[in-house]
């Protein structure tokens, strides 16, 4: 919810949903990602903490709070700004949190290579409206430099995803 005063402001967005819903699934990745190797715990657990960060400044952002306009001053964060015209609806962060948990689920079954390019051209094509062209070169520009770098010039087999023999415990 968002209050907007007498003059048609938009005020501090006032639900703490969103973030917690983040921060939520940044404990559940943390969680699933311990039962992992060592090696292969890296990535999720950082990932995990990125979005525990990201999730406890975002909602801390949303609440009037010392740490809040400490956050605000410093970094910016605020729906209050002028330089934000607009404010996500609570539909929009709950679609955007879809394609998270859409991307994290594809990534287990399908892996790297094939979730990169597929979730670059659908985002692209169906929420950012770009020409199908543009959203299929760019696709394929992406999921080429990943492959170079990774596969090629790093020699690391991406995951390939549990369809396609991926074990999630190795």
């Amino acid at each position: 919810m968002v209050k907007i005063d007498d003059n048609g402001q938009m005020g501090k967005a006032e639900s703490i949903i969103p973030p917690l819903v983040v921060i939520l699934f940044g404990v559940l990745l943390l969680v699933w990602s311990a039962d992992y190797g060592e090696a292969a715990r890296r990535l999720p657990a950082t990932t995990a903490a990125l979005i525990l960060v990201l999730g406890v400044f975002d909602l801390l952002s949303r609440v009037p709070s010392l740490p809040g306009r400490f956050l605000h001053t410093t970094l910016g964060a605020g729906f209050d700004d002028r330089e934000i015209d607009f404010l996500p609806t609570f539909r929009s962060e709950v679609v955007h949190f879809a394609w998270v948990i859409g991307v994290v689920s594809s990534t287990i079954l399908l892996g790297f290579l094939l979730t990169i390019p597929l979730f670059v051209f659908s985002y692209m094509y169906l929420l950012g409206r770009r020409r199908l062209w543009p959203a299929l070169l760019t696709a394929i520009a992406v999921i080429a430099g990943v492959g170079l770098v990774f596969e090629v010039l790093l020699d690391y087999t991406l995951f390939p995803g549990l369809l396609f023999g991926g074990e999630l415990y190795s």
